[in-house]
């Protein structure tokens, strides 16, 4: 709170923040004295009921000097946390030297600034008639994290009830490792959604036919002389088969097969799609991995039953293995093709507020997967800083090609065209 004195080239206003006990009898006054200003000064405001619930508003400076208020022409009364005035009041107070530095603000009804057992409300001195800003309630308080707020985190971890399990073709680090999620989980999203119920059909087919198998060769076997045996599970990249869970009896856990996207960004996406929150960095101890060089399936001999045993957590803390940061063109990309559209939007904001003469050129080619936006606002962006985009070298002999690493890109012809008319128009 602080009240300057104003000067006539501006005009000014100060807010007082007013917070009394509620006055339960006619003519009953309550003061508050504002902190101290310059020259030691301050200021009492007067609260007086008056009948019908009425309440008056009289301000009273401390000083002598009554330059300070004597500029001010209006007040307004704004309920606590309100951006509308419930009162306004103009008066000469020119006049407050006659009175003994005292301003009558008139009277408003007092249920109006009533906030549990208090009058709450903000009073506003201003030079005009008119205020120089317009006043804004505070945000409201955030609303309480959930009770299963902690939850959430813990139940994309756990390794006992994960029932869906991703493998990265395309991935050359990390193609032996196996991310696990929730198909609960993952079906809110309809991209997901259809990718469970095609690998669910396929997987029942595949028990089916395995089912058939295993009977017919149960017929033609010799007992095994021990109880148990290990039986790969491996497809030719490492990665758990679908006929490989049907054996193990296991139908309920299913793999599918990412071939765009890093394990890294996969992360990435799961941890948002689980927690509504982002976060580039990966840590993998939050995620439930495994690693598929360590998955044997254990039959019993006797009951024709069998388990699948995974080395978890490959990648925790003792691992050499580290996932890289994820970037924001390459969470665009994931949110884009599973068409988490709340993300890709947050994602999206970020890649062009992002967007710099060093970066641009690698967004402009490496998005155009994700729309038209991308596209258009890297276009927009190298046109209007040409120069800083084709920046000279230091010595002097020419520029630098920000295009080169692209030349062999079919598009990058038509997008140097493209950029030469967009630029040619705005000449």
């Amino acid at each position: 709170m602080s009240l300057v004195i104003p000067s006539a080239e501006a005009t000014q206003e100060v807010n007082l923040k007013i917070v009394s006990p509620l006055l339960n009898e006619d003519n009953k006054t309550a003061t508050i004295r504002t902190q101290t200003f310059t020259c030691n000064s301050h200021l009492h405001i007067y609260l007086t009921r008056k009948p019908k619930n009425m309440l008056q508003v009289q301000i009273q400076w401390s000083s002598q000097n009554y330059r300070d208020l004597t500029h001010y022409e209006s007040m307004r009364v704004f309920p606590d946390s309100s951006a509308s005035f419930v009162h306004f009041h103009s008066f000469a107070s020119s006049k407050a030297a006659e009175n003994g530095g005292l301003i009558n603000c008139g009277c408003f009804p007092a249920e109006k600034v009533i906030k549990g057992d208090k009058y709450a409300f903000d009073l506003v001195l201003c030079t005009d008639h008119n205020l120089p800003r317009k006043l804004v309630p505070p945000p409201p308080p955030p609303p309480p994290a959930p009770k299963n707020h902690d939850i959430i985190p813990l139940l994309l971890k756990d390794v006992r009830s994960v029932d869906v399990c991703f493998t990265f073709t395309s991935d050359k680090v990390y193609s032996n490792f196996s991310l696990w999620a929730h198909r609960v989980v993952l079906a809110r999203h309809k991209v997901f959604a259809k990718l469970i119920q095609q690998q669910e059909e396929f997987q029942a087919l595949v028990a089916s036919m395995t089912k058939a198998e295993n009977e017919n060769e149960n017929d033609k076997e010799a007992k095994f002389d021990s109880d148990a045996e290990s039986t790969c599970t491996m497809s030719a990249d490492g990665s758990p088969t679908p006929s490989s869970i049907a054996a193990a009896g296991d139908i309920r856990s299913l793999v599918i097969k990412v071939h765009k996207f890093s394990l890294a960004t996969f992360c990435a996406l799961l941890y948002y799609i689980y927690t509504d929150e982002v976060d580039l960095t990966i840590d993998t101890n939050r995620f439930a991995i495994s690693s598929n060089e360590s998955s044997l399936v254990l039959r019993d001999s006797a009951t024709g039953k069998s388990r699948t045993v995974s080395h978890w957590h490959p990648t925790g803390r003792s691992s050499p293995w580290k996932l890289k940061d994820v970037t924001w063109v390459e969470l665009l990309e994931a949110a884009d093709h599973y068409e988490i559209s709340d993300l890709r939007a947050n994602c999206l904001e970020k890649v062009i507020s992002g967007m710099s003469q060093s970066n641009v050129v690698d967004v402009l080619f490496t998005t155009s997967i994700s729309g038209i936006e991308v596209r258009q606002a890297a276009m927009e962006f190298i046109v209007k800083h040409w120069v800083d985009v084709f920046q000279k070298g230091k010595d002097g002999c020419g520029g630098l090609d920000p295009f080169a690493a692209y030349r062999g890109l079919e598009e990058c012809h038509e997008v140097l065209i493209e950029l030469m008319h967009m630029k040619a128009e705005r000449a």
